[in-house]
């Protein structure tokens, strides 16, 4: 868990950058959203501690982590492996590198920021979930997502959406803003259906409403 108070922004957007990219194309799509990304995590660390929990639940409800695993540790590990070479883009299969990962000794001397070892995290928790889905391309729209709507996207709502990879496009396309027509009512239909299974003591209605109200936000904000 990251520490409850720390100073958030105090690492530059460049700096992150600089050292989020060490861990090559894997964290590209995040470190292009970071610009966005940052002005809701400078809100309060809390945010970025659910933001976290919900990758980190996601990941191991999907076997992708080990249930005793987290993904600050594990953005540590990435981050000093890459230090050594060792990046995602060298395994043909993402569990491979994990695995690897795991078997890396990482130096306890060296200090981090918590942000760079969360943001590393998620970069990882993203990819492996989308290249689980046989997506490509999208961590950084999931992350910043996710972030945006966070009392929306719970574990249990995303792991809905992680049912297909069809199915999660779909919707981070929705909230985008780049579907319409029967697409927008296509997706929109299935969104509800799923809304209902967590909700089910809350009218189709409400529900609906509550999809608008979030999809506006996300477009205007």
């Amino acid at each position: 868990m990251i520490p409850a108070v720390i100073p958030v922004l105090t690492s530059t957007l460049a700096a992150l950058a600089n050292t989020l990219a060490i861990l090559g194309p894997m964290a590209g799509n995040l470190v292009a959203i970071l610009p966005r990304l940052l002005p809701y995590l400078e809100k309060g660390i809390t945010i970025l501690n659910t933001v976290v929990t919900v990758f980190e639940q996601v990941g191991r409800a999907l076997g992708i982590f080990r249930p005793d695993e987290h993904l600050d540790e594990l953005g540590e590990r990435a981050l000093q492996a890459a230090e050594k070479g060792i990046t995602q883009d060298r395994f043909a299969d993402f569990a491979d590198y994990l695995d690897a990962l795991r078997r890396f000794e990482i130096d306890p001397r060296i200090e981090r920021d918590p942000l760079s070892r969360a943001l590393a995290g998620l970069a990882i928790a993203s990819h492996g979930i989308l290249d689980k889905l046989g997506l490509r391309e999208k961590e950084g729209e999931l992350v910043l997502l996710v972030t945006r709507a966070i009392e929306y996207f719970t574990p249990e709502k995303l792991l809905q959406l992680s049912r297909s990879g069809e199915l999660l496009a779909g919707a981070i396309a929705y909230f985008t803003g780049r579907l319409g027509g029967v697409e927008a009512l296509e997706i929109e239909d299935r969104l509800l259906a799923l809304d209902q299974e967590l909700h089910p003591d809350q009218s189709k209605t409400a529900l609906r409403e509550a999809l608008y109200t979030l999809q506006d936000r996300l477009r205007t904000e």
